[in-house]
Parts: structure tokens; C-alpha cells; sequence
């Protein structure tokens, strides 16, 4: 069934639109051509208008609020394409800022735990990675579709319980979330969702939602509903827990990677297995990896396999090749046999390999313990 759904544009602006609660959802872009027909500053900016202009605007919004709120009891949807806010602006004639509305303050006005007074729902930044927090939500593929985002969400925003947040950037900054209002919904996402896609899904939302606001309800229908809320809400609790476990981690291996002796390894390690570095040399560095580890870890073959729980085989192929005067390394070709060292070379690079990853995890253990100390 198709639902009513409006979505304001340059075109047909809110200002324009009918009484809010004619419809079942509203999708709005936040910006003055969208709200109120006017080319205005682009997000993230300012521009100063006529006192009375402003006011004109300050007012449409606000009539807008209640309506809104109405839209959401009744159980509404508000997808909200976001952008960076961008101001209006009136000062006196010393240049004072008197009045000011911005492209975002109808909407905390309504629903003030999106931003509250002296906060906004988001701040410029820009990209097209996007990482879907909320697997299987009824947006998740009109999220991972978008083309990019054109703002981020203010960590305000998340500070409610009952907001979901739905998407981040790689880093882990907020660009897109769910919040409850009344009987309503709040999405909150990337600029670049597709107009098609999200007006489809909504129809299917709308739908869902419809059914399960049915006078008859099953009793088990009734059950089913409140499991899938406490599986959900558990997970999303393991997953910010093993979420903040990965920082943690990361950030000792970041602290290790800055270490003077990893950074000799790894860089021991990249030209021994280099393809523009000719095989003596290459097999040369390896050997030094191999000398460099022994000398940090107890100055002997059996110390350096203790430390990094190896057998002493895996430095074997390094010492033998850096040692060996010539080296056979042909490359099969029609008639011709595989040069002798081959393999010998292959397995070089892998135990290298090995060891490095293997001394790293020594670091970040010391790292751990060092820490743990620390806080005790």
C-alpha cells in the first residue's frame, strides 16, 4: 500500500507544505532551499538578512514544531538527511548579533534531546565510507547504499538511552541514528541515501509498524516482539563492549608500533622480502632481523626461540642464505629446472615474517603488563 509520505525540496519547501499531520512520514534535507525556498548560506556558514525577514522565517519553523511533534505522537516517521547547520542572521548597527535561527533549531525545538539548547545535531565533515552498526535494521541497506555523508552526528545526539546508533564513519564517529519519540521515529542519516530507496523502505516500515499497532495483537506475536527488543538490546550491549575491548587493543598496538626496535623489524622484514631488492641483499636484511631479536631478547638462538615460543628452525633459512657466498635462484622457464634455493628463500621470508608478528605480540603483552601496573 502506498503510504503519505512527504519530502520537502528547492521546489516545494516546508513552508509550503500542507498541515504535517496529513502525513505518515516526512523526509526533509535540512537546508533554507528545502525549508523555506531560499538560497541561503550553505551549510556550515552564516549570512546576515533583514531583522524582519528573519523573523518571518524564525516564525514558519516554529509553527512547524508542534505539527511535528503531532506527526511523531501518532506514531510518524522524520528521516532527516543530514547536514552541517548552516545561520541567519541579524546584527544592530555596531555589529552586535542580536537574533539568529539556524537550519537545525526547529527540529531540537520539537525533540530537544537531539541537540538541546546550547548543542546542535551536527557539524560539517564529509565522506563516503560507512560502516552499518545496526545489522539487519529495516534501513541498513538504504544506509550501506548511500553514496556518502555530508555531515557528522554531535555525540549529543547518542546521549539518550534509547537512541540506536546505526552508522559511523571507519573511525567510529556517528553519522547516522534512531531515535524514539512518542509513538513516532527519528532517522537521523547520511546526506547521500537514496531518494528511492529510502521512500521504499519507509513504505515497508510504515507497513510493519501499522500491523503491529493492530487493535488484536497475538499474545505470542506480543512475545516475540519484546524477545527481539532484549536480543537486540543485549547484543548491541556485547557490541560495545568488545567494541571498546578492539580500542584498547588497538591502541597498544599502536603505542608498540611507535617503538623503536618493531619499527627496525618491520623495516629489517619489508626489505627482505621486497621485490626491487636484489636476493643477497634481501637475505642479508632478514639475517639482521634475526641478529637484532637475539640481541633483544637474550643475546642466543635458544633465548630468542624461548622469548617468541618458536623453534629454532624457523631462523635457520635466514642465517643459511645470508651466509651462502651464491645464491641459485632461476626461475622456472620451457627446459630449465628451478633454481636451488628457492624454496630455501620462500620459507626465509615466511619464518620472517613469523618473527616479526611474533615480537610484536611480545611488545603489546610488555605493553599490557606495563599498563596494568600502572592502574593497580
Amino acid at each position: 500500500m502506498a503510504r503519505s509520505i512527504l519530502w520537502t525540496s528547492a521546489a516545494h519547501p516546508l513552508k509550503d507544505a500542507h498541515q504535517l499531520g496529513d502525513y505518515e512520514a516526512l523526509i526533509v534535507e535540512p537546508t533554507w532551499e528545502n525549508l523555506v525556498g531560499l538560497r541561503g548560506p550553505a551549510p556550515g556558514y552564516e549570512q546576515s538578512i533583514d531583522l524582519n525577514e528573519l523573523r518571518l522565517i524564525n516564525a514558519g519553523l516554529e509553527r512547524r514544531t508542534p505539527e511535528l511533534l503531532g506527526l511523531l505522537h501518532s506514531g510518524g516517521i522524520l528521516a532527516v538527511k543530514v547536514q552541517a547547520p548552516s545561520v541567519l542572521k541579524w546584527s544592530n548597527s555596531v555589529g552586535t548579533r542580536i537574533s539568529e535561527v539556524n537550519t537545525e533549531a526547529w527540529l531540537i525545538n520539537a525533540i530537544p534531546k537531539m541537540g538541546g539548547s546550547w548543542n546542535q545535531i551536527s557539524r560539517i565533515g564529509s565522506g563516503n565510507t560507512i560502516v552499518v552498526r545496526e545489522p539487519g535494521h529495516p534501513l541498513e541497506n538504504v544506509i550501506q547504499n548511500a553514496s556518502g555523508y555530508a555531515a557528522l552526528l554531535n555525540n549529543t545526539v547518542l546521549q539518550d538511552n534509547e537512541t540506536i546508533l546505526l552508522a559511523t564513519t571507519r573511525t567510529g564517529v556517528p553519522i547516522a541514528a534512531e531515535i524514539p519519540v512518542s509513538r513516532g521515529v527519528v532517522f537521523l542519516l547520511p546526506s547521500g541515501v537514496d531518494h528511492a530507496a529510502l521512500t521504499s523502505a519507509l513504505d515497508q516500515l510504515l507497513d510493519d509498524r501499522a500491523r503491529y499497532r493492530g487493535a488484536w495483537v497475538l499474545p505470542q506475536e506480543k512475545e516475540l516482539l519484546d524477545q527481539v527488543r532484549g536480543v537486540r538490546a543485549a547484543l548491541q550491549a556485547q557490541v560495545r563492549k568488545l567494541e571498546a575491548e578492539i580500542d584498547e587493543l588497538a591502541d597498544i598496538r599502536s603505542a608498540v608500533m611507535k617503538d623503536v626496535h618493531v619499527e627496525r623489524a618491520i623495516a629489517y622484514y619489508e626489505n627482505g622480502v621486497s621485490p626491487t631488492r636484489d636476493i643477497k641483499h634481501a637475505m642479508q636484511d632478514l639475517y639482521k632481523l634475526v641478529e637484532m631479536l637475539e640481541a633483544r631478547l637474550g643475546g642466543s638462538e635458544d633465548a630468542l626461540a624461548l622469548a617468541l615460543a618458536l623453534p629454532k628452525a624457523r631462523f635457520k633459512h635466514s642465517k643459511k642464505l645470508a651466509n651462502q657466498k651464491d645464491l641459485d635462484f632461476r626461475h622456472a622457464t620451457s627446459g630449465q629446472p628451478v633454481g636451488a634455493d628457492v624454496a630455501d628463500v620462500e620459507q626465509a621470508r615466511k619464518d620472517a615474517r613469523e618473527l616479526v608478528q611474533k615480537f610484536i605480540e611480545l611488545r603489546s603483552l610488555d605493553e599490557m603488563n606495563r599498563r596494568a601496573r600502572s592502574t593497580s
